[in-house]
């Protein structure tokens, strides 16, 4: 049978549409696989920029993950640049990297990584100086952690939050929070954050000059991890504070000058414990001043100030220095300047940080308020969407009950018709 002309077209209209398919799938599979390499090349990247510790290496990941629009990717590298800013007390830069990380985990709805980056930008807070607005930035971040039943960070959290009301004086709510993170660490047999919280009640009853009770704390502040090995800075930490509990309550300074000297061969050639080695070289000096040999002390704070980094924007740096200063405005006015000189470069970058600090935290405040915002508006569209949901879902079992007692009627009268018929 010759096939009419529409049958000829439709065929050819379905081969056609047969080879479109086929080409758009191997675009699409050839699309897969670049993305999928992409994907590859700038994980790649980040890894050799954490193996390396490499902000250079992590911007080009980043570039890459812009080109790409890969929002995951380019929240995970900003927070990596940011905390690597952090360490090279790049604390501004850190921030702007920080909140970049913050909008993208926000967009992905990366709840985890969102409370971290607070946590961090809540420390940078904390190094300015700003106590109140870090306060605000652990609740904030505690808020989210609860809400992800994250009982290790949430303990974390009233860890730190306890540091800031120390810090302020608030000693019986600090108190309060460093007990309650405790029982949580223990719970989760933390060994590592319950020796940082009995040293943080150590320091707390320092601060309130209660020696006694500051020596009990320090000495439960070395447990061993879960191999058996106890940490070498809570060592030192614990010898050091010791040390300086022992002086303060007028013990034998030749006692206390052993324990700091054993101190500093403990922390001798081991990275990263530069604070405690200037707050050993510190007691060390104290010693001396008790001894009355103010040279010596003199030598020993100065010693102090060499593992003390002016950007770490820490008490003991400015104390210590003007110390310094203060002796040599006597003994050698030229070099009592050159300290006088530190000092005044150390209040100007704090007021610098200070400044960029608050204007920050003005931002942020925006974007939360904007996020909160959006949330609501979402969870509000979301509620509306359900209530439409629900209306529908209703009005289709409604039209399928009235479909079904239609039908009904209809075979009654159908069957009543037929009875009829059969009947006449």
């Amino acid at each position: 049978m010759k096939k009419l002309p529409f049958d000829l077209l439709f065929t050819v209209y379905i081969k056609l549409v047969y080879m479109r398919l086929r080409v758009g799938l191997f675009f699409s599979l050839l699309n897969i696989v670049c993305h999928a390499q992409e994907i590859s090349s700038i994980d790649n990247l980040y890894e050799e920029a954490k193996k390396q510790r490499s902000i250079e290496i992590a911007r080009k990941a980043l570039s890459h993950a812009t080109d790409s629009n890969n929002i995951q990717a380019m929240a995970k590298i900003h927070f990596l640049i940011g905390y690597y800013e952090n360490q090279k007390r790049m604390y501004y830069n850190a921030l702007n990297s920080y909140f970049k990380a913050l909008k993208y985990y926000t967009e992905t709805g990366n709840i985890t990584r969102r409370y971290l980056t607070v946590m961090n930008i809540a420390m940078i807070f904390e190094k300015g100086h700003f106590l109140t607005e870090s306060l605000n930035l652990y609740d904030n971040a505690r808020e989210l952690a609860l809400k992800e039943n994250d009982s290790l960070t949430t303990a974390r959290i009233d860890y730190y939050r306890a540091r800031i009301n120390r810090l302020s004086k608030n000693y019986s709510v600090a108190e309060s929070l460093y007990q309650k993170a405790m029982k949580q660490f223990e719970l989760l047999k933390n060994n590592y954050m319950i020796n940082e919280t009995f040293a943080e009640l150590g320091l707390l009853y320092e601060q309130k000059d209660n020696m006694e009770k500051a020596l009990q704390y320090y000495a439960s502040s070395i447990r061993p991890d879960k191999k058996g090995h106890i940490d070498p800075y809570a060592k030192v930490r614990q010898m050091n504070s010791v040390a300086y509990c022992m002086l303060s309550l007028k013990s034998d300074p030749d006692s206390v000058q052993r324990l700091l000297f054993d101190a500093l061969e403990l922390a001798k050639d081991k990275d990263g414990l530069d604070y405690l080695k200037a707050k050993i070289f510190g007691n060390l000096a104290k010693v001396y001043q008790i001894e009355q040999r103010a040279d010596s002390a003199i030598t020993l704070f100065e010693e102090s100030l060499n593992y003390l980094k002016p950007k770490d924007y820490s008490i003991e740096y400015l104390h210590t220095t003007k110390l310094v200063a203060d002796y040599y405005l006597k003994t050698d006015p030229a070099k009592a300047d050159e300290y006088q000189d530190k000092i005044y470069s150390f209040a100007e970058e704090l007021a610098i940080l200070q400044q960029q600090l608050r204007q920050s935290f003005i931002q942020y405040q925006v974007e939360a308020a904007k996020f909160k915002q959006e949330s609501l508006e979402r969870y509000e569209a979301q509620l509306r969407q359900q209530f439409y949901h629900q209306i529908a879902y209703v009005a289709i079992v409604a039209l399928l009950i009235l479909f079904f007692i239609q039908r009904q009627r209809k075979r009654q009268r159908a069957t009543l018709i037929l009875k009829k018929q059969g009947a006449i």
